[in-house]
C-alpha cells in the first residue's frame, strides 16, 4: 500500500519527522496514523472510498423544468417528477431562469454538479 502523509507528527525510526507530502510503501495501512495520511493506492477502508458517479447515470431531467420558491428567499430547480437539479438560487436567477426555453433550462442544470 501506498500513502502520503498529509499532516505532521509522524516520525521516522530514527525519531526524525517526516515531512509532509512524503510517499511511503507499506505492508499494511498504518492506522494509528489516522487523519494524518491519504492512500494513494492499494487497499483502502470503505470510509475512505470515493463512488464514481457515470454522468450517463446521473438522474436526467424529466421537462418541464420550473424554478421554485423554497422560503428563505432561496428557489431550487424541479423537474417534473419533483426531482431538484442544479444550484439553490436566488429569487432575480429563478426568475430569469424560468424565461429560458426548454433546452436552455436542460443545458443550464446539466452542466453543474
Amino acid at each position: 500500500m501506498k500513502i502520503k502523509i498529509t499532516a505532521a507528527g509522524i516520525f521516522d525510526g530514527e525519531g526524525r519527522e517526516v515531512p509532509i507530502g512524503t510517499e511511503v510503501t507499506l505492508t499494511e495501512e498504518p492506522t494509528g496514523w489516522a487523519g494524518r495520511y491519504t492512500i494513494l493506492s492499494g487497499d483502502a477502508t470503505d470510509d475512505e472510498k470515493v463512488a464514481v458517479i457515470n454522468p450517463a447515470d446521473a438522474p436526467q431531467p424529466v421537462l418541464p423544468l420550473e424554478a421554485k420558491d423554497q422560503g428563505g428567499g432561496w428557489w431550487a430547480v424541479t423537474d417534473a417528477t419533483g426531482a431538484t437539479f442544479g444550484k439553490k438560487l436566488r429569487k432575480d436567477d429563478a426568475e430569469a431562469f424560468n424565461t429560458l426555453t426548454d433546452d436552455e433550462k436542460v443545458e443550464m442544470v446539466s452542466g453543474e454538479d
